[in-house]
C-alpha cells in the first residue's frame, strides 16, 4: 500500500537539518574544533599572494596566538588586498568557518564579505601577547646554553661567549626571539630552544669525531643564528627588520662576532688568534651548507660540515614533531616546508 506524505518535500527541504554551529569567540588556536564557527582576534603570522588552479588570487597566510597557529585563506584577495595587510597586523575574525584540508585545520575568509574580518594595527604589547611561544621551560633552555658555555675551555672562544651571552640585551632578545618566521621554531624563545638543541648535538658530535675541534665546533654552534636577534622584530609579529632583509642573520650574525672580536682586542686587550677568527666566522657564514640555501660559501673544514648537518637535523625534527602534534585524525599528511607527505600517526602500531 502506497504511503502519500501529507506534506510535499521541495528539492530543497531535507527531512533532517544539520544545526548550525554555535560560534565561539576568543578561543585559543589549539582548541579550535573542526567544522566549527569561531570569532576573535588573532595575529597574522604570515601572508603570501598566491593563485588558486582555476587563475583566482587569494591570500594563503598563517593566523597565530600564544598558544598554536592556523593556516588562513582569504578567497578573493588579490595584489590591492595583499598590500593592505602585513605580519604582524591583528585580524578580528567573525563567524569565521574552520575546516580541515590536508590533516591539518584551517580558516577561510571571503574578502568581499567584510562584514566577517576586521584589519588593525595592534600595538606592541598586544602583538606580543597573541604571539607563540615555545613549548618548553625557557629557564631550562637557558640553562643548557650555559652548560655549552662552560664545556668551551679555549680561552678566546670563552671570552668571547661569556662577552655575548653576558649583555643583559642580548640574553633578553636571544630568550624571546623565534629562530625563524614560517619554516621552523616560528615561536617566542625558538632561538634559544634552537641554539641549545644543536649545541647538544654538536658537543656530542665532537665525542663521534674526535679529531674535531670541540671548542671551535660549540662556539660556532652557540653563534650560528646570533644574528637573528637583530633580523626579527617582536613588536611586528616575527616581521623581519630592514637589516635582517637587507643582509640575512649570517651576515649579520658574522658582523656582530667580528665586532666583538675587534672590542676584545683593542679595548680589553685580550687575545683572540686571528685562525681562530677566521674560523667561526667561516662556521658561521657557510651552516646553511650550500650556495643554493643561502650561504656565501660551502663549509671547507670538518667542524663547519658537522654543524650545517647538526643545524639541519634539528630543523627537521622539530617539522617532523610539529606535524605530529598539528595533525587532525590522519596518519599521513603533507609538510610544506619538507615538501612531502610524512606518516604522523601512532608509532605504537
Amino acid at each position: 500500500m502506497d504511503q502519500t506524505p501529507t506534506q510535499t518535500q521541495t528539492p530543497t527541504q531535507t527531512q533532517t537539518q544539520t544545526p548550525t554551529p554555535t560560534p565561539t569567540t576568543n578561543l585559543a588556536i589549539r582548541d579550535f574544533p573542526t567544522n566549527g564557527i569561531v570569532s576573535g582576534k588573532y595575529l597574522l603570522l604570515d601572508s603570501r599572494l598566491k593563485t588558486d588552479k582555476n587563475g583566482k588570487p587569494y591570500i594563503n597566510g598563517v593566523l597565530g596566538d600564544n598558544t598554536g597557529k592556523i593556516s588562513l585563506k582569504i578567497w578573493g584577495a588579490g595584489q590591492e588586498f595583499q598590500e593592505q595587510i602585513t605580519p604582524g597586523c591583528v585580524i578580528e575574525i567573525r563567524n569565521a568557518q574552520v575546516r580541515e584540508f590536508n590533516g591539518f585545520l584551517q580558516i577561510e575568509l571571503d574578502a568581499a564579505r567584510k562584514n566577517t574580518y576586521q584589519i588593525y594595527e595592534a600595538d606592541s604589547e598586544e602583538v606580543i601577547a597573541l604571539l607563540p611561544v615555545t613549548p618548553s621551560d625557557r629557564d631550562e633552555l637557558w640553562q643548557q646554553i650555559e652548560t655549552a658555555v662552560a664545556s668551551v675551555t679555549a680561552t678566546h672562544y670563552k671570552n668571547l661567549l661569556q662577552r655575548i651571552f653576558g649583555n643583559k640585551e642580548t640574553q633578553r632578545l636571544f630568550r624571546n626571539i623565534p629562530a625563524g618566521a614560517r619554516k621552523h621554531h616560528a615561536y617566542i624563545g625558538g632561538l634559544m630552544e634552537h641554539t641549545a638543541r644543536v649545541a647538544a648535538l654538536c658537543v656530542k658530535m665532537a665525542q663521534v669525531y674526535p679529531e674535531a675541534d670541540h671548542n671551535l665546533l660549540v662556539a660556532g654552534a652557540l653563534l650560528h643564528d646570533i644574528g637573528k636577534i637583530e633580523t626579527y622584530n617582536l613588536s611586528r609579529g616575527f616581521d623581519m627588520t630592514d637589516d635582517g632583509r637587507f643582509f640575512g642573520h649570517l651576515v649579520i650574525g658574522a658582523r656582530l662576532v667580528e665586532q666583538e672580536i675587534t672590542r676584545m682586542r683593542t679595548d680589553e686587550g685580550l687575545a683572540f688568534p686571528e685562525q681562530a677568527a677566521q674560523k667561526l666566522l667561516h662556521l658561521l657564514l657557510s651552516h646553511h651548507g650550500t650556495l643554493e640555501w643561502g650561504s656565501p660559501v660551502e663549509p671547507l673544514i670538518l667542524e663547519a660540515c658537522l654543524l650545517h648537518h647538526a643545524d639541519n637535523l634539528d630543523a627537521q625534527a622539530m617539522r617532523f614533531g610539529a606535524a605530529r602534534r598539528d595533525a587532525v585524525g590522519k596518519d599521513w599528511v603533507y609538510d610544506e616546508t619538507l615538501a612531502r607527505t610524512i606518516f604522523v600517526g601512532d608509532a605504537d602500531v
